[in-house]
């Protein structure tokens, strides 16, 4: 099992690839910023103690729910949660429904919820 500063640094890494091909390969940049969306629930749930390896809707929601922030806050933030899983890891298998200026909304929402999750890690 990794630790927060592995989870942290993968987490940054899948970041800076996805914006790499965020413009030439919106459906490959989707699916790896949900990768490092995965990896900053990790290592913050790491941070709250929470001893499963978040990679699912729900884990990654129920990390997103146990952040100190207000709850308008926190109501975006499960959206983005939702709408990442939703539209960035399911529409990989589906990139012919892919609308890419949209897609590219999703990701860069979906990167900012990355940011979040980091600086609770």
């Amino acid at each position: 099992m990794a630790d927060i500063p592995v989870h942290i640094r993968y987490a940054r890494h899948y970041a800076a690839v996805s914006e790499n091909l965020r413009d030439t390969s919106p459906a490959s940049a989707g699916e790896i910023m949900w990768l490092a969306l995965v990896q900053a629930a990790q290592a913050t749930g790491h941070g709250q103690n929470i001893g499963s390896h978040a990679q699912t809707r729900r884990g990654i929601r129920n990390i997103v729910g146990r952040l100190p922030i207000g709850n308008q806050e926190r109501t975006r933030l499960l959206n983005i949660t939702n709408a990442a899983v939703t539209n960035l890891h399911g529409l990989a298998y589906r990139p012919v429904d892919i609308d890419d200026r949209r897609h590219r909304a999703h990701i860069s929402r979906a990167s900012n919820l990355v940011e979040i999750l980091l600086r609770h890690a």
